[in-house]
């Protein structure tokens, strides 16, 4: 809410319009007041969560508010600051390190909007020479996502006290090291910020504000804040390092993940070709690789807004890089956080496989000069036919290693048949929208039947998808692990999954339909060509009800598989008889729990059998359950023998 509302003000302080956030005809009447009510808004909101999230699970400090109007607070002031003498847990610092990032990013979209505007906010400014303003767009659009997803990660982690513990490192390292890495990434701008109010002219996107021109109170606050983010960011490094037990060198320090490095390579590498496909687009430079897809004389918008979201997805791929980075530190953080230590080997495996088919794409393109969307083969590759072989080679490599690995990491041979058939997956997904879309024409002995031929390219790409969820399912559980007890009905737990996997069924056929009239422009399943999407967004839109198809035929066979494989139902009860739910008084036999020992019998309070002067006292409680003691009805006709007992097994 707090982002939310920060965004709606400069909304309505720029007059422009931000993702789906605009200006009302109100707001636009009275700016200054629309202004006021979201900038209060925005900080109400930030109060709270910080207030809220410092007292549920990160006590940064804790003040006594009578002392506090009395200002008996100063002399432990020196004690707040954790680079000064502090001694704060690393989840609060993660917290300080999560909001630092959100403020980051909440700036680098200001200075986008500004850019994109041309306008002027305070300090910000545009720059004056429209290439130098693209560029710094592609880059922003980089950072905002980068910025706010890590730091909505890492506020997510604290409360994941034993994930964030392990990523943190011994002594709270790494938190501290990245707080002062962000720290001294402060200083370049602040120093930039500093001169311009000095000089009182523009300094790369920042401007002396009427303020500044007429005080110099300004300037000193970000001279000092510059001089505090360095200060304060030299130190959480130096004694980040040689602060406590420490042990020096300090790298590695953890056990270091296999699967998490070849994450952070594979999704950085993914991060950085995004970047460049982004910045060719806004700028309508090509690169090696990559071309303008559209004319910018012509689509100036188009173009802008495909850069745009190349370089959102980068920063989003780069955050989750940072973090994959992050949790290589320690193999065991994956067990902690999705409760599943193969959950990050599955995700690497799967990965491999979708840069496996990519490279091949990428082969194939590159053999026959073919030019791929925002792909185009460069000139040497029209040359020689080394780059399309090599190409060849790295997806054979990729492909081989995402379905061995999982086989000889442990003998996960269902890991490995969901590699193998995710790969079958994805190249059924690009012929069956290639055929649709006229790209790729099949024949079969001599017969060309489009309508036939792309049925069963679908068809087949469907039990791909199948057999992806069937594999992943049984790769995370084994046969009847799952056991749910029941009497007279059947478990609600297994009633909710029936229902689901049903839910997913029935919805599959209307989505298909509408597949299929969004790709041909037939009617089919009550669906006319009048409900597509009309002009450039029909066959996009019609991708998407492919991939959703899948992913309903998918989620559905994954359920099916867990309802029939997975899940047990244990009956046991109802073959017993019938449990009655109360029994009258004069019927209860009567039960009696002895502690202690023969010369002093009693009840301690309060008992804590986990410790083991209570297991000592258990043991001799059996030892007190004799056969004349009158624990059982058996015991009045003699057949009374004495009863099992675990303590005694134990001991």
């Amino acid at each position: 809410n707090a982002c939310g509302h920060g965004a709606l003000a400069i909304v309505i302080r720029l007059d422009t319009r931000v993702w789906l956030l605009r200006s009302t005809p109100w707001s636009q009447r009275n700016r200054s007041v629309a202004f006021s009510i979201q900038c209060v808004l925005s900080l109400l909101y930030l109060a709270i969560a910080m207030w809220a999230i410092t007292i549920a699970n990160n006590p940064l400090w804790a003040l006594n508010f009578p002392s506090f109007w009395s200002f008996g607070w100063l002399p432990s002031l020196w004690g707040w600051f954790p680079w000064f003498g502090g001694a704060w847990p690393s989840s609060s610092l993660g917290v300080c390190l999560g909001l630092l990032w959100h403020f980051d990013a909440l700036l680098c979209l200001l200075v986008s909007v500004v850019q994109r505007t041309g306008s002027t906010f305070g300090p910000v400014r545009a720059l004056n020479i429209a290439d130098d303003a693209m560029r710094l767009r592609a880059r922003l659009s980089v950072l905002i996502p980068l910025l706010g997803g890590l730091g909505t990660l890492t506020l997510l982690l604290t409360f994941i006290p034993p994930a964030f513990e392990a990523l943190s490192g011994p002594n709270g390292i790494v938190v501290r090291e990245l707080l002062g890495l962000t720290l001294l990434a402060q200083v370049p701008p602040l120093i930039l910020l500093t001169l311009a109010l000095f000089s009182e002219r523009q300094v790369f996107v920042f401007q002396p504000t009427s303020l500044a021109e007429q005080s110099r109170i300004p300037a000193l606050l970000s001279g000092a804040a510059t001089v505090f983010c360095f200060v304060s960011g030299l130190i959480l490094i130096v004694f980040g390092f040689f602060g406590g037990s420490m042990p020096w060198p300090p790298w590695p320090p953890f056990a270091l993940s296999y699967h998490g490095l070849v994450l952070f390579v594979l999704l950085a590498t993914d991060a950085h070709a995004l970047h460049t496909a982004g910045t060719v687009q806004l700028t309508g430079v090509p690169s090696v690789f990559f071309r303008p897809a559209y004319d910018g004389q012509h689509e100036p918008e188009k173009q802008s807004s495909l850069g745009q979201a190349l370089s959102t997805t980068s920063g989003l791929v780069g955050c989750l890089a940072v973090m994959a980075a992050w949790s290589a530190l320690d193999g065991n953080v994956a067990e902690r956080v999705f409760v599943y230590q193969r959950a990050v080997p599955i995700v690497v495996q799967l990965l491999l496989a979708l840069h496996a088919v990519v490279v091949a794409l990428t082969s194939y393109c590159l053999r026959y000069g073919l030019s791929l969307g925002v792909f185009e083969p460069p000139e040497f590759a029209h040359i020689s036919l080394t780059p399309s072989r090599t190409a060849a080679v790295i997806a054979i490599v990729l492909g081989l290693h995402s379905v061995m690995w999982p086989i000889f990491d442990g003998g996960y041979n269902w890991e490995a048949a969901a590699s193998f058939v995710f790969m079958i997956l994805l190249t059924g997904i690009l012929v069956t929208h290639s055929m649709y879309t006229g790209s790729i024409v099949a024949t079969v002995g001599g017969n060309r039947n489009v309508r036939l031929h792309r049925a069963v390219a679908y068809a087949l790409t469907t039990l791909a998808a199948a057999g992806v969820a069937a594999s992943l399912t049984h790769a995370c559980a084994e046969p009847g692990s799952l056991v749910l007890p029941y009497h007279t009905f059947l478990p609600q737990q297994y009633l909710l999954l029936c229902f689901l996997c049903g839910f997913c069924f029935i919805n599959y056929v209307p989505v298909v339909a509408m597949m299929e009239t969004w790709y041909s422009g037939e009617t089919c399943g009550g669906f006319a060509i009048d409900d597509a999407p009309h002009g450039d967004r029909r066959i996009p839109s019609a991708l998407t009800l492919l991939l959703l198809s899948l992913v309903s035929c998918g989620t559905g066979t994954s359920l099916l598989v867990t309802v029939t494989s997975l899940v047990q139902l244990d009956d046991t009860i109802k073959l017993s008889g019938h449990l009655p739910e109360h029994i009258t008084v004069d019927r209860a036999e009567t039960c009696y729990v002895m502690w202690g020992n023969a010369r002093n019998i009693a009840v301690p309070k309060p008992f804590a059998p986990e410790k083991h002067d209570a297991q000592r006292e258990l043991l001799e409680a059996c030892n007190l359950l004799t056969k004349t003691a009158p624990v059982h009805s058996a015991q009045r006709d003699g057949t009374f023998h004495r009863p099992w007992c675990a303590m005694r097994e134990l001991h």
